[in-house]
């Protein structure tokens, strides 16, 4: 059988940009508003084609999903692979960095673009689309929509300290350039 793929960002792409000449149209946006909307919209796509990948049609019989719901367990990982070797640990500790990294643009884009002032609102909203992208791998590994995926709870803890490290660095420097 002859299995396609089909890149998630295919299918969001028509979407965005039918929202943004919506948006144009009704021009209620200035400048900046509209780059920093193209910029999430750019984001947006590659965060959905990093974390979910590429749909499978028709779906893989043999497909697998995990959960790891230990928190932290990232750490005991690190220390794991260092006692296997260097290529490993490095691995790891890349991988770690990379879930913390990869929502900081989101948390910038809380406070820039959709003016988001209440951090503990900003932490919500970061959990709960790191939370949505975590349970959209495994429902999409489950039915084998996609390449097997861990539910990992580190990632949501890793993604969501990454979303508010974004969020008050651009919420102290916009008071930085306030105060001048």
């Amino acid at each position: 059988m002859v299995h396609t793929t089909l890149p998630l960002i295919y299918l969001a792409l028509p979407v965005l940009l039918i929202l943004f000449i919506v948006d144009v149209v009704r021009n209620k946006r200035g400048l900046r508003e509209r780059i920093l909307q193209v910029g999430f919209s750019v984001y947006l796509l590659a965060l959905l084609d990093v974390t979910l990948g590429e749909i499978w049609l028709p779906p893989w019989t043999d497909s697998y999903h995990q959960v790891q719901l230990v928190p932290l367990y990232f750490l005991v990982d690190i220390y794991q692979t260092y006692e296997i070797g260097m290529f490993y640990f490095i691995n790891a500790i890349k991988l770690s960095f990379y879930n913390l990294l990869l929502f900081v643009p989101f948390g910038m884009f809380l406070y820039l673009l959709f003016k988001l002032r209440n951090g503990l609102i900003a932490t919500l909203v970061l959990f709960l689309a790191s939370l949505f992208i975590e349970i959209s791998q495994l429902v999409l590994s489950s039915t084998g929509l996609s390449m097997s995926r861990i539910f990992d709870v580190d990632d949501l803890i890793l993604n969501t300290a990454g979303g508010v490290l974004g969020y008050y660095v651009t919420k102290w420097i916009d008071q930085l350039i306030k105060r001048r």
